[in-house]
């Protein structure tokens, strides 16, 4: 794993994303929720946005269900941070 911290991770991964370079990008947005669980837990807001970006990536692979299960994860964050507190 590269030692960089997740936003530079995160800038290398969107701009490997935007040139079309789609294999690179998936591995760097892989790094980065993997420092993010790390750092703030499995259910961070953060973790939940890369998930949403590592989604579209896998999808334009053409790796549909690996781009599904990312999309499920991250509504299944979104959706327990948004549940009210008892």
């Amino acid at each position: 794993m590269s030692q960089q911290p997740p936003k530079n991770l995160r800038l290398l991964a969107e701009a490997a994303f935007k040139q079309g370079n789609f294999a690179e990008a998936e591995k760097l947005f892989r790094q980065v929720i993997t420092y993010l669980e790390l750092a703030i837990g499995d259910n961070g807001i953060e973790v939940a946005i890369t998930l949403e970006c590592l989604s579209r990536t896998l999808e334009l692979q053409g790796k549909v269900l690996e781009a599904e299960a990312a999309k499920d994860r991250a509504a299944q964050i979104l959706c327990t941070r948004r549940k009210p507190s008892p």
